[in-house]
């Protein structure tokens, strides 16, 4: 009996995070390919587009690039998760308007629990966000295209966003200097959160203790072995 090909029984589904600057922070766009197995269990997460643009780029910018890459093959039926916190609902319509595609609006707050509000919009933990990137990167199921442009970006924002303890002992997550930006974490964070949803409650158990990156306990190969190759029809470049 011949044994299956591989990826037989998988199933592929991708989400695509945006996190949306103001004026000192760049808007930037994450795209995740999540792999299953046939009874769901996820087994891959794989960074396959990045995007960020320079700061101060109109919102109007943003939203014709991000149509123009969900667009293309196979992002047509992926959801759109937007980090609506600092610019608003207003911001937010002009996706709604412009992409056809289920959009999820996220208010990134302080509390402990997730919960969807009456508009539809979801009100996220960042404690969750930050400890979906954390668990996938422990249990070795997320990588990232080494050879992307923007790769290097993302590895520096990922290694100084950090834990905060508060003189109230509560956790704080944000970036170890004020100067440094978080777009691209935030981005990849959405975009994850709402992909690792339907698989269950997100293990918060290892979340970093005080003091340490995202990547402090990220094992070797994370980052693949070299430079990947376009995957999308429509020039998204990889």
């Amino acid at each position: 009996m011949h044994a299956p090909p591989r990826g037989w029984g998988m199933n592929k589904t991708y989400t695509v995070g945006l996190d949306l600057g103001q004026r000192q922070d760049p808007s930037a766009l994450v795209v995740i390919e999540r792999e299953a197995a046939a009874d769901g269990t996820p087994t891959a997460y794989r960074c396959l587009g990045l995007e960020r643009w320079p700061l101060g780029t109109p919102y109007l910018e943003v939203v014709a690039r991000t149509r123009a890459v969900m667009d293309a093959p196979p992002l047509k039926e992926a959801p759109l998760v937007v980090d609506q916190t600092g610019v608003g609902v207003a911001v937010v319509e002009m996706f709604r308007h412009a992409i056809d595609r289920v959009l999820v609006p996220v208010n990134i707050t302080g509390g402990k629990q997730c919960h969807r509000l009456p508009s539809g919009d979801w009100s996220v933990p960042k404690f969750d966000l930050v400890a979906v990137i954390q668990s996938l990167l422990g249990r070795r199921l997320l990588t990232f295209p080494r050879g992307h442009r923007l790769c290097k970006v993302l590895v520096d924002e990922l290694r100084n966003f950090k834990v905060r303890v508060t003189a109230a002992a509560n956790e704080t997550y944000s970036a170890w200097r004020d100067s440094d930006k978080d777009d691209m974490v935030l981005a990849l964070a959405c975009s994850l959160w709402y992909a690792d949803r339907a698989a269950g409650v997100i293990d918060n158990s290892k979340a970093a203790s005080s003091g340490r990156s995202l990547l402090a306990d990220a094992p070797a190969g994370v980052f693949g072995p070299g430079p990947m190759t376009p995957r999308f029809d429509g020039g998204y470049p990889l």
